[in-house]
């Protein structure tokens, strides 16, 4: 798969490029790079607790467009945490 990135979002190559006029469809990996299109590296998400989840984002590496993850911490809103805290007194967690 090839792509570039944009403002920092990830843009899917297409299936069809247009080049002097002409269709070529499913382009040779030189071809792609000869436009300008990377090659996408998506890793594996990785685990996190329920703490937490993830978002990926692309950047650029290598000559290549490589996925990568940032961890977040979820918020709990004021009644998240007092629900939290009820079921703590209760021995539910």
């Amino acid at each position: 798969m090839y792509g570039k990135l944009i403002n920092n979002q990830l843009t899917i190559a297409p299936n069809k490029l247009v080049i002097n006029n002409q269709n070529i469809w499913n382009a040779s990996p030189e071809v792609y790079l000869s436009q300008g299109w990377l090659p996408i590296i998506n890793t594996d998400e990785p685990i996190v607790d329920n703490d937490h989840f993830v978002e990926p984002y692309y950047e650029f590496e290598n000559n290549q467009i490589v996925q990568k993850w940032e961890v977040k911490e979820i918020e709990l809103s004021e009644n998240d945490e007092l629900i939290e805290a009820g079921k703590i007194l209760l021995g539910i967690k």
